[in-house]
């Protein structure tokens, strides 16, 4: 399950305050997963590309996004990249080869929209070790103490309830700064992702992981994807959300209402692209 916090400047933003807001987020999709009700009627991934309902449902799942309710016009924290991806992975357990990851990246760079490269100087961090508790104390202290501030990211590993979350630990983070600034002002910053090599399943963790970097929760479990789902492919529902989310219409700031409208008014072209992409040769 993803951590996601916000990247904090001022110290006021930190310790206690930041801890609560990272733990309130990491166990949002349970909470959101119950509060959605699932009124589609598709019963396969084919069918669910077709029908707006179903691909609506998927939609809030993935972006976290809350139903309507007394308050529409809140503001909807969304979480996207607005720069290139500089991507670097990093293997330090010798017998694991990165290639998974690269077959996963591959998958969901088309749909992104944005320029994403491997590269030394990095945005965008995949670490598989043989000790993830040992990097969080060690180098990738520093990069979250400046960031988020001192033992933050600790403290929400430390209470990570299952082995699996603590052996595939990731962090996207916002920018805070400058919340005029729009096109920016909750944009993600980094992600960092430290995988533990002897993880149960190491191909379902990197499909995790590089889902989330998106921006957009996993929604490998959910009900209709979890009949369609491959350790080695995303169905093409998964990619059309990404599709979907970068539309440079979708924003932080936005209320659920206008995410509604424009979902809902940009729905066809959604489906025709998709669709197209599948005639195409594309995913399944």
């Amino acid at each position: 399950m993803p951590a996601m916090i916000k990247l904090a400047r001022g110290k006021a933003q930190l310790g206690i305050f930041m801890l609560c807001i990272f733990l309130s987020v990491l166990f949002a999709l349970h909470a959101i997963s119950k509060e959605l009700v699932a009124s589609y009627k598709a019963t396969t991934v084919d069918e669910c590309i077709q029908e707006k309902e179903c691909v609506w449902y998927h939609f809030l799942l993935a972006t976290q996004v809350k139903q309507k309710d007394s308050n529409p016009t809140e503001e909807i924290n969304i979480k996207k990249w607005t720069e290139p991806l500089l991507v670097r992975p990093v293997v330090k357990a010798g017998h694991t080869e990165p290639s998974a990851l690269t077959s996963y990246l591959e998958q969901i760079i088309p749909f992104m929209m944005t320029d994403v490269k491997i590269s030394q100087k990095y945005n965008y961090l995949v670490l598989i070790t043989d000790d993830t508790d040992a990097e969080l104390r060690g180098g990738l202290k520093t990069i979250f103490d400046s960031t988020v501030g001192s033992g933050v990211v600790q403290s929400v590993y430390d209470n990570l309830r299952t082995d699996y979350e603590k052996k595939c630990f990731y962090v996207p983070i916002q920018h805070t700064e400058d919340p005029q600034n729009l096109a920016k002002y909750g944009a993600l910053q980094r992600y960092v992702a430290v995988i533990q090599s002897d993880i149960s399943d190491m191909k379902k963790c990197l499909r995790e992981v590089v889902y989330a970097g998106t921006g957009l929760v996993d929604i490998a479990d959910s009900a209709l994807v979890k009949k369609h789902y491959s350790s080695s492919d995303y169905s093409l529902l998964e990619l059309m959300l990404i599709f979907i989310f970068y539309q440079d219409y979708y924003r932080p700031g936005m209320s659920y209402d206008e995410i509604k409208v424009a979902f809902d008014s940009n729905f066809d072209f959604y489906r025709k692209e998709i669709t197209n992409f599948k005639a195409g040769g594309g995913a399944n």
